[in-house]
C-alpha cells in the first residue's frame, strides 16, 4: 500500500487543454501550474472580488461563462492585487466556458486576456458540461509535466522494492 498523494492529481491548465481540445489564451508560460480547487463562479462582481480579496485562491481553477466579462477583467485585475494582498504569484486559472457561435468574446476582451499571464482557457461547451467534464477527470502523468512526474517518482519510489521486482 501507497499513501495518497494529493498532488499527483492536481490538473494543469495543459491538461484541461487537451480535454477540451483548446489550447490557452493567454498564460502559455504558465500552463503547467496545478490547481488543487475548482470554483464555478456564476455570482455578481462584487461579490467575486471580495471573496478574492477575503479568501487565499492562490491554486484555484475559476470557471465562468464567456458572457460575463466583467468577472473575466475582475479576475485579471486581481492577478496584481493578490501578489500584494498575499504575499504570493496569483496563481490561479480560468476557464471561460460557452459555444463560441453563440456567445463570441468582444474582441476588446480577447486583447486583455491576451496580455494577462494567468493561463486562461476558453472551453467551446456550455458552463454545466465543462463543469461536469472538469469534475470527471483524472489528470494523467504526462511526460510534459516534470514536475508532476518527479513527484510521482519520489513519492512512490521509497514504496517499491527494485531489488524484488528485478529478481
Amino acid at each position: 500500500m501507497v499513501p495518497d498523494a494529493s498532488y499527483l492529481a492536481s490538473p494543469t491548465m495543459l491538461d484541461y487543454e487537451q480535454l477540451f481540445k483548446a489550447e490557452v489564451l493567454s498564460g502559455r508560460e504558465n500552463r503547467m501550474r496545478h490547481f488543487n480547487q475548482t470554483t464555478l463562479v456564476a455570482m455578481g462582481l462584487g461579490r467575486f472580488i471580495e471573496r478574492l480579496h477575503t479568501e487565499k485562491h492562490s491554486k484555484t481553477l475559476f470557471v465562468t461563462h464567456n458572457s460575463r466579462s466583467d468577472i473575466i477583467l475582475g479576475f485579471i485585475a486581481h492577478g496584481q492585487v493578490h501578489e500584494e494582498r498575499w504575499g504570493g504569484a496569483w496563481r490561479a486559472g480560468m476557464i471561460i466556458a460557452g459555444e463560441p457561435h453563440r456567445y463570441a468574446l468582444p474582441e476588446s476582451i480577447i486583447s486583455t486576456i491576451s496580455n494577462s499571464n494567468s493561463p486562461i482557457l476558453h472551453a467551446p461547451v456550455s458552463t454545466y458540461d465543462a463543469m461536469l467534464q472538469i469534475t470527471n477527470y483524472t489528470a494523467k502523468l504526462s511526460a510534459l509535466d516534470s514536475s508532476r512526474t518527479s513527484a510521482a517518482i519520489e513519492h512512490y519510489e521509497p514504496y517499491i522494492n527494485f531489488d524484488l521486482i528485478l529478481k
